[in-house]
């Protein structure tokens, strides 16, 4: 089964804090061939390159699932480093490869060999699209908090932001997008239940579940759709009467041009013989 990209991003601040997280104690302390892979892979930063090594080792103490999800962080944070600052040649997996070369020993490489992977600039793009819903809205999210002057501007903010990644998921396709924004729809529609301090303001946000269903069935629709409408028109409305008697004009008319109708042929048969009948009086008077 596909694993979805998105799906760690619910927890994304439990991964953010456990990579920035300060591993002086027992941390990774080689920090030799970290200086090389920085200045290759990371702009030199060779602080990002003990971050990275730490936070594997961190991960490795965990379940296979958690190190999964952990590793999509990972994957997202990497495309960040390797190509969105830095927009270089290199990609995730180059780096990984050059980074478990010289640190296997300090985390289990199998597990990391199926998770760490390289993300499309799609996919990159809709997880920072997803990360910027929640940063909004945790300003919201608590209940002691009241939802009144400015706020209501941010959350209406947000709340169109949704609105067109719901039209992105549509025009996409993307089922795993689709699912995540539901995930922040259900969230942000219990939290707004009760608000009425905001005129305008959009407390109800529609299911990206709905637009999949239209998009899915609307082909099947119009296939069932049109016969029918076409029943209707010729059996109840004066329609049908009027369409019928053309129908059958064209149709006589096709049958009468038709190169294999009897009345073609016939005609056609009596050009011949008459051209024939004048090739003979031009031969007759030529002599």
């Amino acid at each position: 089964m596909k694993e979805s990209p998105y799906s760690f991003i619910g927890s994304y601040d439990v991964y953010k804090s456990a990579f920035e997280k300060d591993y002086e104690d027992g941390g990774f302390q080689d920090t030799s061939d970290c200086q090389n892979i920085a200045t290759t892979y990371l702009g030199g930063d060779n602080n990002r390159c003990t971050q990275i090594v730490n936070y594997l080792n961190y991960l490795d103490s965990y379940d296979e699932s958690y190190i999964c999800e952990g590793c999509k962080y990972l994957n997202y944070l990497l495309y960040n480093e390797i190509h969105k600052k830095l927009g270089h040649g290199h990609n995730i997996l180059q780096f990984y490869d050059k980074l478990k070369d010289s640190y296997d020993y300090y985390f289990n490489t199998y597990i990391f060999d199926i998770y760490v992977k390289e993300i499309s600039e799609d996919i990159f793009q809709k997880i920072q699209n997803l990360i910027e819903l929640y940063d909004h809205f945790k300003k919201i999210k608590s209940a002691n908090i009241q939802i009144i002057g400015e706020t209501c501007k941010n959350a209406q903010s947000f709340a169109n932001a949704y609105l067109l990644h719901v039209k992105k998921c549509y025009e996409s396709y993307d089922k795993d997008f689709c699912a995540e924004l539901e995930k922040f729809r259900d969230q942000y529609n219990l939290r707004m239940t009760n608000v009425t301090s905001c005129a305008g303001l959009q407390t109800f946000l529609p299911s990206t579940i709905n637009v999949n269903l239209l998009a899915i069935l609307s082909p099947f629709v119009v296939i069932i759709g049109i016969p029918f409408i076409f029943f209707i028109l010729f059996k109840f409305t004066p329609f049908g009467p009027w369409i019928m008697p053309r129908m059958r004009s064209i149709k006589m008319i096709r049958n009468y041009l038709s190169p294999e109708s009897p009345e073609v042929q016939h005609n056609y048969q009596d050009t011949n013989i008459y051209e024939e009948e004048k090739m003979y009086n031009i031969a007759y008077y030529s002599t």
